[in-house]
């Protein structure tokens, strides 16, 4: 079945009853755990509830995974390789047994030895149901393992088992004498088939290492080398698993610690598991370079910028708005390096709720926990403002984050001309941006939603869902498919400027080749947004679009303006484009849910002379009160574009130099 026997892989003399043996009576994992439940219960007895209701539900058959936003029965115990959800997702996640975790701590947290039981009696059947269809030098195996005809046994699965589920698990319960010789042989075998296969194919699935997966997939060769010393290979992989996570954050990271995807989910997952290594490295004997927890150290500059004035993520890409946040990324850093400076920014940017769940989850990784409880506290009475600037433009990821300050009620916006994109858990969205203003998301990205192939994921990962400007109602890169995309073309934001009650960034992108579109997106005065399209090399009858993703459904057209209410803001939006409709959309906070969005459309068509098209819009959100846009008109005098509008009941006058992007405001 394995294409190996036990004896080949253990150093000579060695046995699967040594290994056994060993983790007997090596009970710092137990113990470990038994003293990170005992405090959990004791500091935040709520959140030891939640865990001992969702491990009393998977025990009873229950739990949330993709294809649903309720809780699917998937067994009693786990039926491998049923699919009630009819959604690969589901068979992926319920795969990589993340409920046995749940099932794991509440038995620290109750004494129930049934959630030891069925974690026991699941690892037995899952060997029994799901072998692996190939051996690892069968011809098709990199193909099969590699992609979604794995399923179960994609190779991605085989990374999270080992680092995440299995691994721990079976030190952790080692010590209660619960896994008999003949079955722990026979995990064993199962789990060194799976490091093998990440040995071999990881690296020739991503040569470049720049995905997410291949950090997962080496996560699960380092444990595997750390677990069981006495395979002959363990000291390679190992090293081969530490190379491979140094050269992935060398790869990944860039400028101001972001994660080369793109999507702040993906960002703060990254966070942990990059930060896990170093764990794993003070557990097992390596050592990493210095440069590794430096750079490690500022993923969280990166968070901070993803994350909206009021607490969630922007919802860019593959993104959900509402989990693995800013407050998940703070908690993990501190797995690595034990710094707490952003876990005090992230309570000052109101995500208490975000670092309690992220304490649940991560206080068990913690080698102090004792420690970290008092970090952690101090955080939450004592906030701190973050001491970084509040703007940045990263160059290295062709974005832009904006802020008034760090305040819960500033005017933000993420501004993203990433083209060509680094992989498909970004979207179609060029010169699209993500804005807040009084403690309200406003235009928005519409997130995730599913993985699943079809009409919404369609939706979600196309332009017509997000802030951006199209050309002839096509894409700026054609959607193939859930994973595919058709060619791209350059885009980028060629200047960030500064300056008297004004900061603005300019982005390109030319995917309509040869007409190009440029968006200069502009905050003034702290409180109002000016967005300045130019698009050239156009021909008669090229038709144009503009969405405006109001995250609401309370939009009316009003003399001539949109006027979008939420809560107690009310934004007003106008523009010289002349034609306007309001249309439904959906936006997810979390995958597999979606809720109404409204969709302000301004569409325009070039005639036989306009080779080029200009379009003002100004965005003004205010409290409680409807702002009004009036006399808005701009004019093209040589390089410079000339904006002026009435807001409210002052005149503002605005002139935009297209070749040297300077702009300033002009007496008016």
């Amino acid at each position: 079945m394995y294409g190996f026997n036990l004896q080949t892989i253990y150093q000579e003399g060695k046995t699967p009853a040594d290994s056994l043996e060993r983790l007997r009576y090596e009970k710092s994992a137990y113990e470990h755990t038994k003293k990170c439940a005992k405090l959990l219960a004791a500091n935040y007895p709520s959140l030891s509830q939640a865990i001992v209701q969702r491990a009393e539900e998977a025990y009873e058959g229950y739990y949330l995974l993709s294809g649903s936003a309720t809780k699917t029965f998937i067994g009693k115990p786990a039926s491998w390789r049923e699919n009630p959800n009819h959604n690969k997702e589901y068979e992926y996640e319920l795969n990589r047994m993340n409920q046995w975790l749940d099932m794991t701590y509440a038995y620290f947290l109750t004494g129930d030895e049934k959630y030891v039981q069925r974690i026991i009696l699941e690892m037995e059947m899952w060997i029994r149901d799901c072998p692996p269809p190939l051996k690892l030098d069968e011809e098709g195996a990199l193909d099969f393992y590699g992609g979604p005809k794995g399923r179960w046994w994609r190779i991605l699965e085989c990374g999270i088992r080992l680092y995440k589920t299995w691994g721990p698990i079976i030190e952790i319960f080692a010590p209660m004498d619960v896994f008999p010789e003949d079955l722990f042989s026979k995990i064993v075998e199962i789990l060194y088939f799976q490091a093998e296969m990440i040995s071999r194919f990881s690296p020739v699935l991503w040569p470049k290492s720049d995905h997410n997966h291949f950090v997962m997939e080496n996560m699960g060769l380092f444990k595997a080398g750390g677990l069981f010393p006495e395979w002959k290979k363990a000291e390679l992989w190992k090293k081969q698993a530490v190379d491979s996570l140094c050269r992935a954050l060398d790869v990944q990271v860039l400028d101001y610690g972001a994660q080369i995807e793109g999507c702040p989910s993906y960002h703060n997952n990254c966070v942990f598991w990059f930060a896990l290594a170093l764990q794993f490295g003070r557990r097992y004997g390596v050592t990493f370079p210095a440069w590794y927890e430096t750079k490690l150290d500022s993923m969280g500059e990166w968070a901070l910028y993803m994350t909206r004035p009021n607490g969630t993520n922007v919802a860019w890409g593959d993104t959900s708005v509402l989990t693995v946040t800013m407050a998940q990324a703070a908690v993990c850093l501190y797995i690595g390096n034990q710094d707490s400076k952003w876990l005090f920014y992230s309570a000052y940017l109101g995500q208490r709720e975000g670092l309690l769940g992220a304490f649940s989850t991560y206080v068990w990784y913690m080698e102090n926990p004792e420690v970290f409880l008092q970090d952690f506290e101090e955080a939450l009475a004592h906030p701190k403002e973050p001491a970084l600037p509040p703007t940045v433009w990263n160059k290295s990821m062709k974005q832009m984050s904006y802020r008034s300050s760090w305040s819960d009620k500033d005017l933000s916006f993420f501004y993203s001309c990433r083209s060509p994109v680094q992989n498909l858990h970004a979207h179609i969205d060029p010169c699209g941006f993500d804005l807040s203003a009084l403690g309200q998301a406003i235009f928005v990205d519409p997130g995730k939603y599913t993985y699943q192939e079809g009409e919404d994921r369609k939706h979600f990962k196309q332009m017509f869902w997000h802030n951006t400007l199209m050309i002839n109602d096509r894409d700026a890169w054609e959607y193939l498919a859930s994973w595919a995309y058709g060619p791209m073309r350059q885009g980028d934001i060629l200047h960030m400027g500064q300056g008297p009650r004004l900061t603005w960034a300019v982005g390109y992108h030319n995917n309509y080749a040869p007409k190009v579109h440029q968006r200069v997106l502009c905050a003034l005065n702290s409180k109002y947004v000016l967005v300045l399209d130019r698009i050239t090399g156009l021909k008669k009858a090229d038709k144009l679009s503009m969405q405006y993703h109001f995250d609401g459904t309370n939009v009316q057209e009003e003399a001539n303006q949109f006027v979008c209410r939420k809560e107690d803001v009310i934004t007003t939006l106008a523009s010289t484009m002349p034609q306007r409709t309001i249309e439904q959309a959906y936006v997810s906070d979390e995958v597999d849910q979606k809720r109404e969005s409204s969709l302000l459309v301004f569409r325009d068509r070039a005639e036989a002379n306009d080779s080029e098209k200009i379009y003002a819009t100004f965005i003004c959100p205010d409290k409680y009160r409807k702002i009004s846009i009036t006399k808005l008109k701009h004019t093209r005098e040589g390089d410079m574009v000339l904006i002026s509008a009435q807001i409210d009941q002052e005149a503002y006058q605005l002139q935009y130099n297209i070749k040297t992007f300077d702009m300033q405001i002009l007496d008016a």
